[in-house]
């Protein structure tokens, strides 16, 4: 069984890599490397028509950054992220048509509103303004994929994860960052909002459980989460204590926003394949000591 991974320098795609590995039966999982730059359609036409005959695609590959660099830097990352998308999903149209396309989108591209938020929402409501042309971003790779499944007789899933955590994240996400101000600011965390902020955190473990879980479906769009909301003030307490933090934790008020919590559904997953009965989740209380660990190991 042939998988490609697109982004497999990323986050997800060294994760699922490395479960590959794991797995008792054999899969030959081949990760595009680096040095093919994915917005260019020649390069990418060129290794999806020399990969071999696939059988799975899991497209991870984006540009990304945190909050502040993706408003500073929107037109450029919009730019990339469509014509990384364009050049993968007719990459493969064209050499891979067998192969059953698994992309992962975010629960920022859901809009404000409902802290449980269902597939059929994902295309209604307003989006959060800091993440708009990202969400936008999902949702075009989403429509392409759709249209590529009904012209041509393809299947494809979109799946949409947690808030994700876990030993190895380097990004600017809230756990990694939490935990490398503790370690620096020693006397005061000052943290924006109320901590009654809520997220759906899945451990990067089972998040890579349930993408492969799912990557045979064939569905529109699929929540991969917990179903379960976690407070920011919860992950900072547990966080404190794990650390020994003697410091001051001060809660720094905001604009009101609408976007407090932010969590989804998990039923359609769980009617498809028994998603949260099979799978029992990493508590967070383990998950983040399991991070809080490997960050003091390797830095």
């Amino acid at each position: 069984m042939n998988i490609l991974i697109t982004g497999g320098s990323g986050y997800l795609g060294k994760n699922l890599f490395n479960y590959l590995k794991k797995k008792k039966t054999k899969f030959k999982t081949i990760s595009i490397p680096r040095s093919i730059d994915l917005t260019l359609e020649k390069k990418v036409n060129n290794y999806f028509m020399k990969s071999g005959k696939l059988n799975y695609i899991f497209h991870f590959a984006e540009v990304s950054g945190n909050k502040a660099w993706s408003k500073k830097n929107s037109f450029q990352q919009t730019l990339m992220n469509l014509r990384i998308n364009v050049n993968i999903i007719s990459a493969w149209k064209k050499y891979q048509p067998n192969a059953k396309f698994i992309f992962v989108s975010s629960v920022w591209s859901y809009p404000l509103g409902d802290p449980f938020l269902k597939e059929k929402d994902y295309w209604k409501g307003e989006l959060n303004p800091e993440t708009i042309h990202f969400a936008y971003n999902k949702r075009i790779a989403t429509i392409l994929l759709e249209s590529a499944k009904s012209n041509f007789k393809l299947k494809a899933t979109t799946l949409i994860l947690g808030t994700v955590y876990g030993p190895g994240d380097l990004s600017d996400h809230f756990i990694p960052t939490i935990i490398r101000r503790m370690k620096k600011e020693k006397e005061t965390l000052q943290v924006y909002g109320t901590g009654l902020e809520s997220r759906d955190f899945i451990y990067i473990d089972d998040q890579i459980k349930g993408i492969f879980m799912h990557k045979d479906q064939n569905e529109e769009i699929i929540n991969i989460g917990t179903g379960k909301l976690t407070s920011i003030k919860n992950v900072i307490e547990i966080s404190k204590k794990i650390m020994k933090y003697k410091g001051k934790i001060k809660y720094m008020k905001m604009n009101k926003s609408m976007d407090i919590k932010r969590g989804m559904s998990v039923y359609r997953a769980k009617k498809l394949t028994g998603w949260s009965n099979k799978n029992m989740f990493m508590k967070i209380e383990n998950g983040l000591l399991n991070t809080i660990n490997d960050m003091e190991k390797n830095g």
